[in-house]
């Protein structure tokens, strides 16, 4: 079995973006901005992944270990599965983004609300762990069709991001 098409081009779409992104390190706030439709894209691609891995991944791939860390309310932290970050990406808010070396970490974080009542507070992991465990739990090849991982690669260097 292999993805259907939609979230194959949402995969091959956020690999090229974290491509253009390794190439600018820093730390980067997530900002409300409807100018730079590039960024508002990836938001939703990596939220539409998340959605799909909730909504059709197996529990036993959802236990898929992620690069990334987990802090609750008191302080503590822990290791992440796939189904932490899938979670935390649908109800949490995008904080930054911090590019380092050859890898991209988001950070989301809870709302004061959730955390006053003792849940989760932030949840950081790397994008390229994230991706490559949806070759498993989705059944995303990587590079299974060159035509459109290219063409996807090529979309935000033509538009100038």
């Amino acid at each position: 079995m292999e993805a259907n098409p939609d979230v194959r081009l949402t995969w091959s779409f956020l690999r090229a973006i974290a491509e253009l992104w390794a190439l600018h390190p820093g730390t980067y706030r997530v900002v409300d901005e409807s100018e730079n439709l590039i960024a508002a894209l990836a938001q939703m691609a990596i939220r539409a992944l998340a959605v799909e891995v909730r909504e059709t991944a197996s529990i036993v791939d959802q236990r898929i270990p992620i690069t990334g860390v987990l802090t609750r309310s008191d302080g503590s932290a822990s290791a992440v599965t796939l189904r932490d970050v899938t979670n935390k990406v649908v109800h949490g808010t995008p904080e930054r983004v911090v590019v380092s070396g050859n890898d991209i970490v988001l950070h989301f974080v809870n709302s004061a609300n959730e955390v006053s009542v003792g849940r989760w507070t932030e949840i950081s992991f790397s994008v390229t762990s994230f991706t490559d465990s949806l070759h498993t739990a989705l059944h995303v090849k990587p590079h299974d069709s060159e035509r459109r991982d290219g063409g996807s690669a090529r979309f935000p260097k033509r538009t100038g991001t």
